[in-house]
């Protein structure tokens, strides 16, 4: 299956898991791309100032490869800073979230799947 990035449409999720402000998520991997809920891959955007809260993952793991701008990332209660190139997991009952701290957008690829 090849997912044109031009298909992929950017939605607006406004205070995501609880986070601050809006963020933009492209699905190129979903339940309509894929076995229900097996896996998902997602284009993120998040604009300064905004964030995905922080939250618990279970029965799946979750990978931010950031590609662009900077984070602050909550890693189970340990707060790090994310740069282009970094990646986050997050396993099965684990928590994390992310704050965009950086002047310009930052973006990331998050990529969900079941354990």
């Amino acid at each position: 299956m090849l997912v044109r990035g031009e298909e992929v449409k950017m939605e607006v999720r406004e205070n995501f898991r609880g986070g601050q402000g809006k963020i933009y998520a492209g699905y190129y991997v979903n339940e309509e791309r894929s076995s229900p809920g097996a896996m998902r891959i997602v284009r993120i955007v998040i604009p300064p100032g905004s964030s995905i809260g922080y939250h618990q993952h279970l029965g799946d793991e979750e990978v931010y490869l950031i590609l662009r701008g900077k984070g602050e990332v909550n890693d189970n209660g340990q707060v790090k800073t994310a740069s282009p190139g970094d990646l986050v997991l997050t396993r099965s009952g684990e928590y994390h979230g992310i704050k965009n701290v950086g002047s310009e957008d930052l973006e990331l690829l998050a990529i969900v799947s079941k354990v």
